[in-house]
């Protein structure tokens, strides 16, 4: 007998391997609850889900890719199994580009606020000037922003926007908030936040340990308060414990607050993230899936040649809160560091 049925037999399991490997992944990172962050297997877990989540749309592109090498090898029940799989991996992708039109707004306490991660410093600092002269924010919310930055660009910034609250540091959480509007209170650099907004027991307050920028301003007749947001990046299960404590305590946060809230800033997360849903069930709605279009891909700007296109996340986001609406949102262009700055036109709804 040749030992060709045996290589057949053993292509057929191997393709029927990959299928419930991905089918079982997805499944549990996309059906894996919220258990809290504590327990020593919980952070790993959290983790794992929360990669799976965010790396479904690359995870499209491997199933398709195998349903076509499947395909070639006549093996037509996995490829089309595949093909399912990439389907609904990509749905949202493609539900990303339907036409979406921004919500009407009262112009009398219209914002304009911008988003920008400057990597450490390292950004093109004329590059930036650039896009906020294009774009004209009324409110600037810098992240990763240094000394030296702030030496290369705080003159300009400051004729650009009158007002502004720094907090210079030399490592990769250093922000600064720049505004044309005067500030109706005090800017707190280091905000204290509680508990979660996810049904358990509300906690002590606890001090922000990274500068976390909060300002108020006054558009109309009303206080806006702008909260600029930076968490930790998602490299290991004890940093993603923080980004998820982080966002909790801006989730509850934004929930108690009774005046409008606007969140702007690097928040590391895609919105497939567990954490995005907790923003949204505190009333902070996503102006790029309210009035967006497309992903959005901010990060990493530039890396893979042109395939950061479609590989890239969309990491840094602005949040609108209660009784406000997004009249548009854009992705700008590149200031030559590893993000692109968020652009969207906020006030209240209009009628």
């Amino acid at each position: 007998m040749s030992a060709r049925p045996t290589a057949r037999r053993w292509q057929i399991r191997f393709a029927w391997m990959v299928v419930f490997v991905a089918a079982g992944s997805l499944a549990f990172g996309w059906l894996w609850p919220d258990l809290g962050d504590d327990g020593r297997l919980i952070a790993p877990l959290n983790w794992l889900a929360f990669m799976l989540r965010t790396f479904t749309p690359h995870a499209a592109m491997f199933l398709a890719l195998s349903a076509l090498l499947a395909s070639q090898r006549r093996l037509w029940r996995p490829a089309a199994s595949m093909l399912t799989l990439a389907a609904c991996c990509a749905a949202p992708i493609g539900l990303s580009f339907l036409p979406r039109e921004g919500q009407r707004i009262a112009d009398a306490d219209a914002i304009t606020i911008m988003s920008c991660n400057v990597m450490y410093g390292r950004a093109n600092a004329a590059a930036m000037l650039a896009e906020i002269d294009a774009h004209g924010p009324d409110v600037l919310v810098i992240q990763e922003y240094t000394g030296a930055m702030h030496t290369r660009v705080g003159h300009e910034l400051s004729a650009r926007f009158p007002h502004s609250a720094v907090a210079q540091r030399d490592d990769a959480f250093g922000m600064a908030v720049y505004s044309r509007i005067e500030f109706s209170q005090a800017p707190v650099l280091y905000p204290a936040l509680r508990g979660s907004v996810t049904g358990g027991a509300i906690g002590r307050d606890w001090t922000c340990a990274e500068p976390q920028i909060r300002v108020v301003i006054r558009r109309g007749e009303h206080e806006i308060v702008v909260q600029g947001v930076h968490t930790l990046p998602p490299i290991r299960p004890s940093y993603l414990r923080e980004q998820r404590r982080l966002v909790r305590g801006f989730a509850a946060w934004a929930e108690r607050e009774r005046r409008p809230v606007i969140l702007a800033g690097d928040l590391n997360h895609t919105s497939t993230a567990q954490s995005a849903r907790w923003l949204a069930r505190a009333g902070l709605t996503d102006t790029h899936a309210a009035a967006g279009n497309g992903r959005g891909l901010t990060w990493p700007d530039g890396a893979y040649g042109g395939l950061w296109r479609v590989l890239g996340f969309r990491l840094d986001h602005i949040f609108a809160g209660a009784g406000l609406a997004c009249e548009w949102t854009k992705v700008g262009a590149s200031i030559d560091g590893d993000h692109r700055p968020v652009i969207a036109r906020i006030g209240t709804r209009g009628r």
